[in-house]
């Protein structure tokens, strides 16, 4: 007496698609990896889970997209406080501005720098 499955109950070889495609998704089974030379239907494993997992992958390279572009607006920001320091020393070097002008806008430039500096180790 052979026994009947339950209705959606699965069998090893299901098991083994949805493990592998689950270890893809928390990046612990990389592309080109070995699955055992697990098939389905003829259609290679990577290019179901690369289907099913698409909206995933999609929304994390928008992401990381964001994020690039957000280090470089700080990096940006910084280079332009770097510039604006070097200008204000030179400015103080040929005595077109006082001591305490300078002082007080080095401060200024300096608390700018160290919160870019800050935003951008959070980001990191």
């Amino acid at each position: 007496m052979s026994q009947r499955k339950k209705p959606g109950a699965r069998t090893n070889n299901s098991n083994f698609i949805i493990s592998a495609l689950l270890l893809r998704a928390a990046g612990f089974l990389l592309p080109g990896h070995s699955t055992g030379g697990c098939r389905l239907g003829g259609i290679d494993v990577f290019l179901v889970d690369d289907i099913l997992l698409f909206p995933v992958t999609g929304i994390l390279g928008i992401f990381r997209g964001i994020i690039n572009a957000a280090g470089q607006e700080t990096a940006s920001e910084a280079q332009d406080i770097t510039t604006s320091l070097s200008e204000l020393y030179m400015m103080l070097e040929t005595g077109r501005i006082s001591e305490q002008e300078f002082n007080a806008r080095e401060k200024t430039l300096l608390e700018q720098l160290e919160k870019v500096q800050e935003h951008t180790t959070r980001i990191e």
